[in-house]
């Protein structure tokens, strides 16, 4: 498992040790075993601080004899985008005839927005500044292999306009100057906001930059569903360890 976010690590190491015991329930846990599943996923964040590349997974699956997961690497993030499905089924019902936006960084969550719409064959509009798309052979993929549109654009406002949903992540690391000058436009805001229907829901990976990628009038918003979202990582990787375990 590659990647930084202390969410993910969190919630694979409680589930990785839930499934290893039998699927005990958290009020089983010892104060001790849960203090020590939380120090480690530290651990295992500070270690990959320098490396989160796609090679840090792609080496061992090369190797391995048992399934490796990529839960985020600067190429993926799959169990992000897993987990934002579960979210959107559960408030809209459906995933096929949907029309999902992302706004923002080119990034891993937008390359594997690309992916899921291929697969699943929902109708996607990314909005990215210039300089930050995705990864130009995964959209040429996705694209060949979709059956609704896959489209850049350099507009918010045209991706949200007939949008169900709306997903926004973190702009690109980097001087923060740089960043508000390249990304403000595509802020996700109330304005931003009023231009898609009015039944649209908001999707956010936590931890947010408040008055960055997002206000905090929408994030706090009846259609930010983001704390949903978050919770439901902890249920998908329980359903993904539980499956490859056989529990």
């Amino acid at each position: 498992m590659a990647g930084k976010s202390t969410g993910e690590y969190s919630s694979f190491c409680f589930e990785v040790n839930r499934v290893s015991k039998d699927l005990r329930s958290l009020q089983e846990f010892t104060k001790t075993e849960l203090i020590h599943i939380i120090d480690r996923a530290i651990e295992l964040k500070q270690e990959q601080q320098t490396a989160q590349g796609q090679e840090v997974v792609d080496g061992p699956v090369d190797n391995a004899t048992v399934p490796v997961h990529d839960a985020l690497t600067d190429v993926q993030h799959t169990f992000q985008v897993l987990c934002d499905l579960m979210t959107i089924l559960e408030k809209k019902g459906v995933l096929e005839d949907l029309h999902i936006a992302w706004i923002g960084n080119g990034n891993s969550m937008a390359n594997s927005w690309i992916q899921a719409a291929a697969v699943i064959g929902f109708e996607l509009t990314l909005a990215c500044p210039r300089g930050y798309e995705p990864a130009s052979e995964i959209f040429a993929a996705g694209r060949k292999k979709a059956k609704k549109p896959i489209t850049l654009v350099r507009s918010p406002e045209e991706a949200v306009r007939l949008a169900d949903v709306i997903n926004v992540g973190a702009w690109a690391e980097g001087a923060q100057q740089e960043r508000l000058r390249v990304f403000a436009k595509y802020q996700l805001n109330s304005e931003l906001l009023a231009e898609a229907p009015p039944d649209c829901i908001v999707l956010h990976s936590l931890p947010a930059h408040r008055e960055e990628e997002i206000t905090e009038e929408v994030l706090e918003s009846v259609q930010c569903v983001a704390f949903d979202q978050a919770e439901n990582t902890m249920h998908v990787h329980k359903a993904i360890l539980e499956s490859l375990t056989g529990k």
